[in-house]
């Protein structure tokens, strides 16, 4: 007589486990507004909780504060957790208590600061308008006829929205160095195209160079990493906590972690909407100005080599972001143009 084994028991559904399956990225903050009237309150998003300078597997509500108080009044303690709305289809919702995480808020900077006379331009390397910022050539794209641009990043070549110009003379790298080979020329292209500022489809910061004959570009960056895997959708990295690299023009190889989605948010007098929030692992700062326009890549498993987008804005450490915080556009809002080497 054989006994019946026992089934394995259901893993229990919790708050963290319905939040961080394939819809989390469409769910709603019930109580947005009545979070944002608290005072301090900077911005509230949905995004992975942090603990002790580390991004936990925990799905929170972040509220970024301008100070943390370390005994803070009865009536400025802000909830430990809220109600957000979990899309379960065909337009319906259901409603679930998740925890909040309080992050000390840091204004953002667009981060567009010298270098080598490279060619072809690896990504990674430092270009510029003459008499402009910095920033980070991304790597080489290519539109539906197969003609190749190299990318950067918007606000590299003008400050202010809009269309980017075009005929927009682009030297790399931004002043002469001394190593100059002779007869060459610190042209590497000019503008054909690009946008700074939000779309429909949210904010996107990019330009497209035609590069000038005698100069070229690729897509590995000066450290050998390719840069050309397929590109993840905002789906993808809204819903897993994947590690990214970056290689800048100024800080060079450096890691970070997905913290969350943000919404809206104003940088330097701009209206930045629906772009990512990444956290600096434990080390130097994940970006600095001239890293503007660095490829942004995952480095988990599952997604290892896939891009998601560019950067273009950072802050300054804080006491829980000592690597400070970065953000990122997604790279699948440049359409019609694909990465190649």
């Amino acid at each position: 007589m054989t006994s019946k084994k026992k089934s394995p028991k259901k893993p229990r559904k919790t708050a963290a486990n319905v939040l961080s399956g394939k819809r989390w990225h469409e769910a709603v903050i019930a109580e947005y507004v009545k979070l944002m009237s608290w005072p301090n309150v900077e911005r509230v998003a949905l995004g992975w909780k942090e603990r002790k300078g580390k991004v936990t597997s925990r799905m929170c509500v972040k509220i970024y504060v301008r100070e943390k108080a370390a005994k803070p009044k009865r009536d400025e303690t802000l909830p430990r957790s809220t109600k957000v709305l979990i899309p379960i289809g065909r337009g319906l919702y259901k409603s679930q208590r998740v925890p909040t995480d309080v992050v000390w808020h840091a204004p953002a900077k667009f981060c567009a600061a010298p270098g080598d006379f490279l060619n072809p331009v690896e990504s990674g390397a430092l270009l510029g308008v003459p008499g402009n910022e910095a920033g980070t050539y991304a790597c080489v794209v290519a539109d539906s006829a197969g003609q190749r641009f190299a990318l950067t990043a918007g606000h590299v070549i003008q400050s202010f929205p809009g269309d980017i110009g075009s005929e927009i003379a682009v030297v790399q790298p931004p002043t002469p160095p001394a190593n100059m080979p002779p007869g060459a020329s610190l042209l590497f292209g000019r503008t054909v195209g690009g946008f700074f500022g939000s779309s429909l489809n949210g904010f996107v910061d990019f330009a497209l160079i035609q590069m000038h004959p005698g100069r070229s570009g690729v897509s590995s960056a000066l450290d050998g990493a390719p840069g050309n895997g397929p590109i993840l959708p905002s789906a993808f990295v809204l819903n897993n906590r994947i590690q990214v690299t970056k290689f800048g023009g100024i800080t060079g190889r450096t890691s970070a972690v997905f913290g969350g989605s943000v919404p809206s948010i104003v940088i330097g007098g701009v209206t930045v909407t629906n772009v990512y929030e990444f956290v600096g692992l434990p080390g130097p700062l994940f970006a600095d100005q001239g890293d503007s326009g660095s490829l942004v890549v995952s480095v988990s498993p599952g997604s290892q080599g896939g891009i998601v987008g560019l950067l273009f804005a950072v802050t300054p450490p804080t006491p829980d972001a000592l690597a400070g915080r970065a953000f990122v556009f997604p790279f699948e809002r440049i359409t019609g143009f694909t990465p190649v080497q």
